[in-house]
């Protein structure tokens, strides 16, 4: 995809997948290296743009879990925090256990802010 259609998807997003608008975002980024400046050239805030790209940045099966509507694109950007393996495990909690976003971040924060395995904190969360 060139810079040109990346834009045309972005500023008439209609019925696109996040990781379709993700990927267009990628293009995107990888030209200006700046969400802000991506911004200003269609109607999103930077803060959506990047969540769209850390979808797109998932592997392909947690991806196609979000734009079937299974994982929601701010569950998609606590995930992405995560090293792959972890990645799935709280992808399948998500889905599974019907963990909140609040509760995906908090998991995450426990990962990456205290050291804990996944794992554990998710056993503590839902058993």
């Amino acid at each position: 995809m060139d810079s040109q259609t990346a834009r045309d998807w972005l500023n008439k997003a209609g019925d696109r997948k996040p990781s379709e608008l993700g990927e267009a975002v990628d293009v995107l980024y990888r030209e200006l290296d700046n969400y802000g400046a991506i911004a200003m050239q269609v109607p999103f805030s930077p803060d959506r743009l990047s969540q769209w790209r850390r979808v797109f940045l998932l592997p392909e099966g947690i991806r196609w879990q979000v734009d079937e509507g299974e994982i929601r694109p701010a569950h998609a950007q606590q995930i992405s925090r995560l090293q792959e393996d972890d990645q799935w495990l709280l992808a399948f909690s998500i889905v599974e256990a019907k963990i909140s976003v609040k509760d995906s971040k908090a998991a995450v924060d426990g990962v990456i802010k205290r050291g804990r395995k996944l794992r554990d904190v998710l056993h503590d969360m839902i058993g």
